[in-house]
């Protein structure tokens, strides 16, 4: 009896390796502070708007280390406190917010809390008056 015929193998497919899906990019340290940031913002907003103050001012306090320079962290804390009525905090935080505004050169921005802050406490209100006459080349007027 002559061997059974085997079955002739089937030629070979190339194996198409499939393309994975593309991992997402790591984020840039700088890209993932931009997005901490918009999110601690858009938190402490949410925050204020339902009255949770606390809520708001530690989401200000945090953004507010994320981000040293910028006067709206401050400003907006300083909004807390004031919703609070804390006027001493409100007045330190505007202060902190007028102190960069000078240093930004955004002079009239400064100047209006400057004036919100000599209802809440009067010698901050001074210490940014000062800083405001400095970047002016001005003398202070006692405001």
């Amino acid at each position: 009896m002559p061997p059974a015929a085997q079955p002739e193998a089937a030629p070979a497919q190339p194996v198409v390796a499939q393309e994975a899906a593309p991992e997402p990019e790591p984020q840039t340290e700088p890209e993932a502070a931009a997005a901490d940031v918009t999110k601690l913002r858009a938190d402490a907003r949410q925050a204020f708007w339902r009255g949770n103050y606390d809520e708001a001012a530690a989401h200000y306090e945090s953004l507010a280390a994320l981000k040293p320079q910028d006067p709206n962290a401050y400003g907006e804390l300083g909004n807390v406190y004031f919703g609070q009525g804390k006027w001493s905090e409100a007045a330190g935080a505007y202060l902190e917010a007028g102190k960069r505004l000078v240093a930004m050169g955004r002079i009239g921005q400064a100047m209006h809390l400057q004036r919100i802050m000599v209802g809440l406490d009067a010698e901050r209100a001074q210490e940014l008056q000062r800083a405001i006459d400095e970047a002016s080349g001005t003398a202070s007027t006692g405001n």
